[in-house]
């Protein structure tokens, strides 16, 4: 498998990657919490969004939605490649 690398260079084509979500939750001292922020950083699947009004042309996307409170897809690697079956080739659903 490929080694992380930095989000910046995660193709902007739509193609499905594996990203990593850094994230943060606060628990709020009013609902019985401790008030700090808690890690909820976490391995996702993402694909770059086109959004025209954007400064960037669009963001990356992750499919679990919000994780945290703060979150951010700093890294990112490709898919693996799909099994192979006994025979050697692909499998075909």
């Amino acid at each position: 498998m490929s080694e992380w690398q930095p989000i910046e260079t995660a193709p902007k084509d739509g193609t499905m990657f594996i990203g990593w979500v850094s994230a943060q939750r606060h628990s709020a001292e009013d609902g019985g919490g401790s008030g700090r922020f808690h890690d909820t950083s976490c391995v996702d699947f993402c694909a770059w969004r086109n959004v025209a009004e954007s400064p960037d042309g669009g963001y990356v996307d992750n499919f679990a939605g919000q994780v945290g409170d703060w979150q951010h897809v700093t890294h990112w690697m490709p898919l693996p490649a799909p099994p192979q079956s006994a025979t050697g080739t692909e499998e075909k659903p």
